[in-house]
């Protein structure tokens, strides 16, 4: 029974949204590390804010030289911030990590709702009539 009103009605491929499903997925290592590369650097950049202070970090461009473990971190104003402050430093890395995976993840998401809301507006009642 192959009328035209069968043929209209035919439903689309399964798999059409399995390269941008495969794409996102091959996507989520990549944001997964620039969210903890990013979470890492903003997370020292608050630490010193909240060892300065706001003002004070972005006047003088406070940075770290270096940050070797056990021992002094420098600062590029001359101080050295002691190793038992340390563990603070890497809680506030950890949760800006954790922040920015999870915004990556959610925003990932959205696209991939926006995208198959695109493939599927093409489905009109005036299209179906041929």
């Amino acid at each position: 029974m192959n009328t035209p009103l069968a043929q209209n009605q035919a439903t689309p491929p399964k798999r059409k949204y399995f390269r941008l499903w495969m794409a996102c997925l091959c996507m989520l290592p990549v944001l997964i590390w620039a969210g903890f590369w990013l979470g890492d650097h903003v997370g020292r950049y608050l630490f010193l804010c909240y060892i300065y202070g706001f003002s004070r970090v972005r006047t003088e461009g406070l940075h770290f030289l270096s940050m070797p473990k056990n021992r002094p971190w420098p600062v590029s104003n001359g101080d050295k911030i002691e190793p038992n402050t340390h563990g603070f430093e890497f809680i506030i890395s950890l949760a800006c990590s954790i922040t920015l995976v999870l915004a990556f993840i959610f925003l990932l998401r959205m696209f991939m709702k926006f995208v198959s809301r695109l493939g599927s507006s093409d489905k009109t009642p005036n299209s179906q009539i041929a």
